[in-house]
């Protein structure tokens, strides 16, 4: 347990954690050497600049003294979220220059630069200084050390004043005078210096990133084993590639010609030397020789010839005595009692087959402008009077249905007084008056008349329609 102890994580960007690998690191720290060799920067040439957003009324949280017993200690706060933008430019002699604050308006006041310690401008010249790609945080010294301390200078600054001047709250009045306490009581000459040599730049140290650093690069990197073992085939091949990969020869530095009787073995060495596969033939030394690349216009020397077809000598060697490449250069043909295991899922799905009709060239491959909108307005209208067919359709159906309805009601009503006539009767009484029959034609008058207009005009002249026409229109 001594060994180990609780912190806080902070946040890393994917993105950010792939950039900061040994590869982008060494290639960025050649770039800044090839710099220093060229020019020969002496410290007062040498500066660091960076964005940093510093909010009104937001804030990380501070640790304060308070007693046991409370639960929670808050800090009060505006809660402004806007924020001045300001580019710091700090120097490797440890100095600073003055910083640029960018205000958010579309001009700047007088009044925002009363009680400004620094001087500073919202005007001024741009200069650019190029750091690797979502590397800053390990290679931009202001983001590794300088951002830090500013931050927390900020912070007491601003809170302090808020403090002080309360119920009024921080603006662009009073900006500038609590930043420049905060940037001068930040940017010291130990701050200064400390940002350019944690990252390496002055003094030149292209061994500052520690392990450490690179450690969250590890997944993204793209030297790893394959997943599978390689068979032993293969790795003779790929010993083979390697080999005739590193025996160019340039003509002056080799003899036009290999004497036949010469020894094939005369490069190798011992374990000191030149280490040699026996299976695969000599190895030369490249170091003997000045690296070339054949081009087509250039012929291939002699003796790389020659050593490329010893090389392949050796190789089907080496193949013919092992079990599982002797087949690759075995002149009989190949036959084995080996079963392929079934598909681990069943049976392999047939794939659909190939419609070759959609390569061929249509017959009329393009139409008018006016072609389109007039079969598009046609399309439009096939619609429309399918929908206003299925609309009248569906109102007919409800009209029918409800007259049905009300057809019955008024059928029980004449039954009704039918039997009453017949008891009447019997009785010699007076026989009530029959009731009224509506109908369909002046049911249809009184409650939908646009309908009846739309039936008479179909070729119907009676309204009264019979069940069965009911039933035909219900349909």
């Amino acid at each position: 347990m001594e060994h180990i102890n609780m912190k806080w994580t902070t946040n890393l960007e994917t993105i950010r954690a792939a950039a900061v690998n040994p590869a982008t690191i060494e290639h960025w720290f050649k770039l800044v050497e090839a710099q220093f060799n060229q020019y020969h920067f002496e410290p007062q040439n040498i500066y660091g600049m960076d964005e940093s957003g510093f909010p009104f009324g937001t804030g990380q949280p501070v640790k304060v003294v308070t007693r046991k017993t409370r639960k929670c200690q808050h800090i009060q706060r505006d809660g402004n979220h806007k924020n001045v933008s300001v580019i710091v430019t700090i120097c490797a002699n440890d100095t600073s220059l003055p910083p640029t604050v960018i205000f958010q308006a579309w001009e700047v006041k007088d009044d925002w630069h009363i009680g400004d310690p620094l001087k500073a401008s919202d005007k001024g010249s741009w200069g650019s200084m190029t750091s690797s790609a979502h590397a800053t945080h390990i290679l931009q010294g202001l983001d590794v050390v300088a951002f830090a301390a500013l931050k927390a200078a900020w912070m007491t600054a601003r809170d302090a004043w808020n403090a002080k001047n309360w119920p009024k709250t921080l603006n662009k009045d009073t900006f500038l005078q609590v930043y420049g306490a905060a940037h001068v009581q930040a940017l010291m000459k130990e701050t200064i210096l400390s940002s350019f040599a944690k990252t390496g730049i002055w003094p030149f140290n292209p061994d500052i990133i520690s392990p450490e650093q690179l450690a969250p690069s590890i997944e993204h990197s793209t030297s790893a084993q394959l997943p599978l073992p390689v068979p032993s085939p293969i790795k003779r091949v790929m010993y083979l590639h390697n080999q005739l990969m590193s025996q160019h020869f340039e003509h002056e530095n080799s003899p036009d010609d290999f004497d036949e009787s010469q020894d094939i073995h005369m490069h190798e060495c011992d374990d000191s030397g030149i280490i040699l596969d026996p299976a695969l033939g000599p190895r030369l030394d490249p170091t003997l020789h000045t690296p070339v690349t054949p081009t087509r216009d250039q012929a291939m020397p002699p003796a790389f010839a020659r050593a490329q077809r010893r090389a392949v000598d050796a190789l089907k060697s080496s193949f013919s005595f092992s079990s599982s490449s002797s087949f690759i250069v075995s002149s009989s043909p190949l036959q084995s009692t080996f079963k392929l295991p079934e598909h681990a899922y069943g049976r392999v799905a047939d794939l659909p087959k190939v419609d070759w009709s959609l390569t061929k060239t249509p017959t009329k491959p393009w139409r008018s402008q006016k072609e389109v909108e007039e079969s598009e307005s046609a399309v439009r209208a096939q619609l429309k009077a399918a929908e206003d067919k299925e609309k009248s359709t569906k109102k007919k159906r409800e009209v029918a249905k409800e007259w049905k309805k009300f057809k019955g009601i008024q059928d029980a009503m004449l039954t009704k007084w039918q039997e009453e006539k017949a008891q009447h009767k019997a009785a010699r009484e007076l026989i009530p008056k029959a009731p009224k029959v509506v109908l369909k034609k002046d049911w249809m008058r009184e409650k939908y008349p646009e309908m009846l207009i739309e039936l008479t005009a179909g070729g119907s002249g009676n309204g009264d329609r019979s069940e069965g026409e009911d039933e035909e229109m219900e349909a």
